[in-house]
């Protein structure tokens, strides 16, 4: 079948067998709804909800929280895009900060030389 008549007959009919058919797809398929992302969008929401009460938490806290598997959170972070909150400041602040700090500590080891015992 062409592209075309494939796409007519999609839109046209109602009868199931024809629709799969034209899809080249099986028939049990259509009707098939995945319960695995009904579950993890149930996650995500919670995960969302722990992030507004606890922006550092990771993976593993969370699941301790929710009373899931931490693997399970990974994965539904993972598919979500989901990051804690703590994890998106930027880069350059974290430098900003470790370069003072390294700043101060040399200057600190210069100024209070110890001599040999």
């Amino acid at each position: 079948m062409k592209e075309g008549k494939k796409i007519e007959i999609i839109n046209k009919s109602t009868n199931k067998k024809l629709i799969a058919e034209a899809m080249g797809i099986n028939r049990k398929n259509i009707y098939h709804k995945q319960l695995m992302d009904i579950k993890d969008q149930k996650v995500k929401s919670n995960i969302e909800d722990t992030f507004i009460t606890h922006p550092s938490y990771g993976h593993r806290r969370l699941g301790l929280e929710l009373d899931a598997n931490h693997k399970r959170i990974l994965r539904v972070m993972h598919k979500y895009n989901l990051k804690p909150p703590r994890l998106l400041v930027p880069e350059k602040v974290y430098n900003k900060i470790r370069s003072n700090i390294s700043g101060k500590l040399c200057q600190f080891v210069k100024e209070n030389r110890f001599d040999g015992p």
